[in-house]
């Protein structure tokens, strides 16, 4: 049975992003090669997404934008989605960037699923995505300079009384 929506007729397990909703034809090729793959190099950005989906809808919640069941419920499904495996579930979807929207309308309609997507934009999910992947990864290099200090600290404690030549001006 199709759904109606804003957009006209959605059959089931088709989202408004997809032909037929809004759009008569599917996306380009040459779009469809710059959603999230399935490569290990795109999970910390998968990873930044769900992150931020989930902070979304906090926001949206805390500013009184959406009803709260209506935000226990979407984060009720991103909890049920991380328990059968969140990165299976945003990758195997087809839907990129949208995949946790993508998700919940599937999961709970677009009346309650399509409210993540209320006050951000496209650019607002890969900018902030981008920050929170390079938080993760300068923070990997500080636990790995943290690492590399205890290793000298370690080594000058051993050393304490070892006499070392040095050299000035050549």
């Amino acid at each position: 049975m199709a759904q109606a929506t804003l957009y006209g007729k959605v059959a089931p397990g088709e989202f408004y992003r997809k032909a037929g909703a809004r759009l008569t034809e599917d996306a380009d090729p040459s779009q469809i090669a710059h959603k999230v793959g399935t490569s290990e190099r795109t999970l910390p950005l998968l990873r930044a997404y769900h992150s931020f989906d989930k902070a979304q809808v906090v926001m949206l919640c805390e500013e009184g934008l959406i009803p709260r069941e209506d935000g226990t419920a979407i984060l009720r499904a991103f909890r049920e989605m991380e328990a059968t495996g969140w990165e299976q579930v945003r990758r195997g979807g087809g839907h990129g960037l949208f995949s946790g929207e993508a998700y919940l309308i599937e999961k709970l309609g677009e009346e309650i699923g399509g409210k993540i997507h209320l006050g951000r934009s496209s650019g607002d999910l890969n900018s902030v995505s981008a920050r929170i992947g390079l938080r993760e990864k300068l923070l990997n290099v500080m636990e790995a300079e943290l690492k590399c200090r205890d290793a000298y600290l370690k080594l000058a404690e051993r050393h304490l009384e070892t006499v070392l030549p040095t050299y000035t001006m050549m």
